[in-house]
């Protein structure tokens, strides 16, 4: 499950290989949501049965879809070396929403693409 942890404003969602389909990915939470007030950020983590980082990185995040980005000034992410990416802050700009959902989507080599979202709150 997600989780915002006390104490490092951050919000994480887990990544994994799907339990039946090689070519897919499951995440534990379908639509995450960040705190503005709060300065919270999201990390995707991966637990996916593989080496992190080698060849490829695990996993990229896109905000390409019609709502764009809540983050500044990025719109893509790339995991690093220990299966890890994370959000840039908050854009000023974007103002709380609990209706609002920016779709994202979640690549990485020989993984169908998967379309979560997220959302900004208070």
């Amino acid at each position: 499950m997600g989780s915002s942890r006390p104490g490092t404003n951050q919000f994480q969602v887990v990544i994994g290989d799907h339990p039946s389909n090689p070519r897919k990915f499951v995440v534990d939470r379908e639509v995450f949501w960040v705190s503005k007030s709060q300065l919270e950020v999201v990390q995707w983590f991966c637990v996916r049965k593989h080496q992190h980082g080698h060849p490829y990185p695990c996993f990229s995040v896109t905000f390409n879809k019609a709502n764009g980005s809540p983050f500044t000034p990025h719109f893509s992410f790339t995991s690093d070396s220990s299966g890890c990416a994370m959000s840039t802050a908050i854009n000023s700009s974007i103002n709380p929403d609990d209706t609002k959902i920016y779709e994202y989507v979640i690549e990485a080599v020989g993984k169908d693409p998967l379309d979560p979202g997220g959302g900004v709150k208070g």
